[in-house]
């Protein structure tokens, strides 16, 4: 970071690689870190802010998307402008599923969740990704899309089983 201090952070996969693990396995190592972060495949410093995470509007939402990750509140509630929205979603600290913006952390914590569980239980309905993720059909639908778009679910009439993305968590190693 105090060589690239607007840089988020370095990618995921590079630092795999130049430590000699797969991304999987270092994104299950450093879920617990308490002093790095990965977010939307860059692992940075916790403490690492971006210009517009910084400013004190986008750090209320932020706090407020953090508090209710899979049932996050809409920037309207919070009145937060659109212009902060734009720049967080352009510095990929929050992606918009469907209209409804997630801390990009939130997604990968559901990743995890979700690519944890259809590995053990082979297969999930959305009833079981909604009480995975302690949220509502709301917003458990946006999310399993992703999960399907990304790789790591794919819909098979009214579950989901294992994509080619999906990762045991658990393994650890």
């Amino acid at each position: 970071h105090g060589a690239h201090p607007i840089e988020h952070g370095i990618d995921l996969a590079g630092l795999a690689g130049r430590l000699g693990v797969d991304a999987p396995r270092l994104r299950a190592a450093l879920a617990e870190e308490p002093v790095l972060v990965v977010e939307r495949d860059t692992v940075r410093l916790r403490a690492h802010g971006t210009g517009v995470a910084d400013d004190p509007t986008a750090r209320r939402f932020l706090d407020a998307l953090d508090a209710a990750p899979f049932a996050p509140p809409s920037p309207a509630e919070l009145d937060v402008a659109p212009e902060v929205v734009r720049a967080l979603l352009r510095d990929g600290t929050i992606v918009s599923l469907d209209g409804i913006y997630f801390a990009a952390a939130a997604l990968d914590e559901a990743r995890a969740r979700v690519g944890r569980a259809v590995l053990e239980r082979g297969a999930l309905k959305l009833s079981d990704v909604r009480d995975l993720l302690g949220s509502s059909r709301k917003y458990v639908v946006p999310i399993a899309s992703r999960l399907d778009a990304d790789g790591v679910t794919r819909r098979r009439g009214d579950e989901r089983i294992a994509g080619p993305k999906a990762v045991d968590y658990s393994s650890g190693g």
